[in-house]
């Protein structure tokens, strides 16, 4: 979480503090701005712990257990929060917030919070405002994709790991009839699961590719080839650096694959009926 912006003291010793004195005078700053607990439980006057918790002790250390009513009461606050993270480079929290900011219109306030492992989550003041944000998308910054997922209790940035993500995609050089909607939804469909085509494919006005956006297993193979009407094509992933276009898996590069051997003389792409740009 952000660090929170604290009032600085005047040291009582005359010259520079030293780093030592700079850390303990935060310390003892953020203790001071703490809330009395004890006035929160009258928030709470519909929970006890002889009802709603549940205490024992485990073979690591204490245990603690709430009942359904009091999940139901802690997990309020974050009805509207999304998890997002990013895949590749990691970035600040004032880059992220900034250039959401930019990139979102909502109509109500929203709140960024930094967690471990690159996850963050976005608590929303207006519902409609998380549905806008889930199903505009995807969103990309600085050409990387943002994977987005409702909260759910028990989540743990820890041990999730990232499955499934919206993607744009691009089918290279396909022939001009299978820009028709109906072609590009079957098309779609069998490298994903179809979410959108892009305007200006449908319109036609994009001829050196079709762009679709599919919903992708990342616990599978991504296919680096579709065959159309016997006609070989490459597919481009838009805003995924990190694909091997041999394996078809996301986390390296062609150059760093392991199966470069088995899969040199197995893929469509070694074939001269190949066609379209290439993949990676």
């Amino acid at each position: 979480m952000q660090d929170v912006e604290l009032p600085s003291q005047k040291s009582s010793f005359m010259g520079a503090s030293s780093f030592r004195d700079k850390v303990m005078n935060k310390v003892n700053l953020v203790k001071n701005v703490g809330i009395d607990v004890h006035s929160l439980d009258d928030n709470y006057a519909d929970l006890t712990d002889a009802d709603d918790v549940v205490v024992s002790r485990g073979d690591k250390g204490p245990s603690i257990q709430f009942s359904e009513r009091a999940m139901d009461r802690i997990c309020k606050p974050w009805k509207n929060a999304l998890i997002v993270k990013f895949l590749g480079r990691s970035h600040t929290y004032n880059n992220i917030h900034d250039r959401l900011q930019q990139k979102w219109s909502l109509k109500g306030g929203w709140k960024l919070v930094d967690l471990v492992n690159d996850y963050f989550v976005v608590k929303f003041e207006l519902e409609e405002d998380l549905n806008f944000v889930l199903t505009e998308g995807p969103w990309s910054i600085a050409g990387q994709y943002l994977v987005l997922k409702k909260w759910r209790p028990g989540f743990c940035p820890t041990t999730t790991h990232v499955t499934r993500m919206a993607a744009w995609i691009r089918v290279s050089a396909i022939q001009l009839e299978c820009f028709d909607v109906w072609a590009l939804k079957r098309i779609g469909n069998l490298l994903g699961k179809l979410l959108k085509i892009d305007a200006l494919t449908t319109a036609h006005n994009m001829g050196k590719f079709a762009r679709l956006c599919v919903e992708l297993d990342l616990t599978k193979p991504l296919e680096a080839f579709i065959q159309i009407n016997q006609v070989w094509y490459n597919i481009k992933y838009e805003g995924l650096p990190d694909i091997c276009y041999l394996c078809g898996h996301y986390g390296h590069k062609r150059e760093h694959c392991t199966l470069k051997e088995k899969f040199a003389s197995n893929r469509p792409g070694a074939d001269s009926s190949t066609t379209g740009l290439e993949g990676g």
